[in-house]
């Protein structure tokens, strides 16, 4: 509270040191103040009735005038959850024209907090009688709100039965005319819809069609317009609404890039020399203590070639916190049968790493320290493969021996969706990315739905599978040859909204999936 006092007091100094300087209001003292509150507040809350008296010791002779809806703090608590917003700021513009004191003032400076700050802009821009000199708001949603806020306390009826009434249509004649948050909603991905049945942010924002001229003439005549934005804000989603911002649903996702080493050299020679395990091991920590990751009920997690693998594995082994879906491109979830030539003859890292690859992949030395080797499957080589590989015969169950959380923890999984290039010359054999087996003596293929693996449900694939957890999708072009296009209808299908992840996007067309 402290620091919101300070920047209080901060913007208090402002509204009133301007006020005699302003090129555009001949003022001759301190200017009414207007303070409109925010969701679930109301006018007799003791830190409005605070932030009124630090406002009228700040400038003495402020005149604060503290918006109110109703006969009783209650009521005007019940007002910011209920209400018709465009009927209240009507309301709000004839109080003001009536008032004894402001209607003879050459003007009012205006305070807003949260959804206070964008209704008092709305008087700005509608009637402005009389005219805001400055407009200061704190953590307001400019730009509307992509997502409510999840009710607090479970015992909190007014909350509950208030985003309840909401999940069963934003859009509804019912929310844009009675719930106060829908009314100020606004989805990115939703900008239609928006558009024809907001009744009240699409039209102050001026979006529509059919610009309202009035809005732009009132809003130029203010002399400041400051808006505070809080840096860790939670409850405005995106709390970078208060600055107008537009931020979509992947612009607001935390996202973690995986590293090894510190500095992008080393990170690179990580993806060819390491030992897998430790490397699974070590990412297993590290999710485990980011501040961000550690609080959260669950991860998405997309892995690029070895990646894919590589993150498969810390949903098995470790999975905490869990991972909800699991997106793989082009990935070697059954191996490679070849090491991929060296493209560049000036590329002294990959002809050395190829160089050791040669003289024994299933050595110690490969197989604790050379990375690709750990993930090495030839079917013609099983016997040496289940005996010696340090990281993919453990991952993928084959042993004798059966590890039950592997399967425990991949069954856990929301959707396990898994991309193959279709003219992939890079990994050997391109099917592996769906668990794929291929003879390269006969090119004969056994899919994973013929596979003992499966089968026997090693993993939980089948179990997967069989709920359409499991996915298999086919894509035109090389290894990693990815369109942004397809990248956002994967962000938007597999990674957004929990309550949406995995639904198909009605915007865009289907993948091609496995024949």
């Amino acid at each position: 509270m402290g620091g919101i006092i300070i920047s209080v007091i901060s913007s208090l100094s402002i509204l009133a040191s301007t006020v005699l300087s302003s090129p555009t209001q001949p003022a001759t003292g301190i200017l009414p103040l207007v303070i409109w509150h925010g969701l679930g507040d109301s006018y007799e809350n003791d830190g409005m009735k605070s932030i009124a008296r630090l406002a009228e010791t700040t400038n003495p002779g402020t005149h604060v005038h503290l918006i109110r809806f109703g006969a009783s703090g209650t009521e005007d608590r019940d007002a910011t959850f209920f209400g018709n917003v465009t009927a209240q700021v009507d309301e709000v513009c004839q109080t003001l024209a009536s008032d004894p004191v402001i209607r003879n003032a050459p003007g009012i400076n205006a305070l807003g907090f949260s959804q206070g700050g964008q209704f008092l802009r709305a008087y700005a821009q509608r009637c402005n009688k009389p005219p805001v000199h400055n407009l200061v708001t704190f953590g307001s949603q400019h730009n509307g709100i992509a997502s409510f806020t999840a009710c607090k306390d479970s015992g909190d009826w007014l909350c509950w039965s208030f985003n309840a009434l909401l999940r069963f249509g934003t859009w509804s004649s019912i929310a844009q005319s009675g719930l106060v948050p829908a009314q100020y909603f606004r989805d990115p991905e939703e900008l239609e819809d928006y558009l024809k049945y907001s009744n009240f942010l699409a039209d102050i924002n001026n979006e529509r069609a059919v610009k309202n001229p009035k809005y732009r003439e009132n809003l130029m005549k203010l002399n400041k317009f400051v808006m505070f934005m809080f840096k860790d804000d939670t409850t405005v989603i995106p709390k970078e609404s208060a600055f107008f911002t537009e931020v979509n649903a992947t612009q607001r996702t935390h996202v973690h890039l995986i590293r090894f080493g510190a500095s992008g050299t080393e990170d690179r020679d990580a993806t060819f020399f390491g030992n897998v395990t430790a490397q699974v091991d070590e990412v297993c920590q590290t999710l485990a203590s980011d501040p961000v990751i550690r609080n959260a009920p669950g991860i998405n997690a997309l892995g690029f070639s070895q990646g894919g693998q590589f993150l498969r594995a810390y949903a098995q082994r470790c999975n905490k916190p869990p991972v909800h879906n699991l997106v793989t491109f082009g990935s070697q979830h059954n191996g490679i049968a070849s090491f991929t030539a060296c493209k560049d003859s000036g590329d002294w890292l990959c002809w050395s790493f190829n160089a050791l690859l040669r003289f024994g992949t299933w050595s110690s030395i490969a197989q604790s320290g050379l990375v690709p080797a750990q993930y090495f499957r030839d079917p013609e080589e099983l016997e040496d493969y289940l005996k010696y590989s340090n990281f993919l015969a453990d991952i993928n169950n084959e042993r004798a021996v059966k590890n039950p959380k592997y399967r425990e923890n991949l069954m856990k999984l929301n959707k396990f969706v898994m991309f193959m290039f279709k003219d992939d010359t890079t990994v050997i054999p391109k099917e592996s990315a769906f668990f794929t087996e291929v003879n390269a003596t006969s090119g004969e293929h056994t899919k994973l739905q013929d596979r003992p693996m499966y089968k026997e449900d090693w993993l939980g694939l089948k179990v997967l599978d069989e709920q359409s957890r499991l996915e298999f999708l086919t894509i035109p072009g090389r290894h990693m040859q990815l369109s942004e296009a397809l990248l956002v209808q994967s962000f938007r299908r597999y990674f957004g909204p929990v309550e949406k992840s995995g639904a198909k996007d009605a915007g865009t067309p289907d993948f091609k999936v496995q024949e």
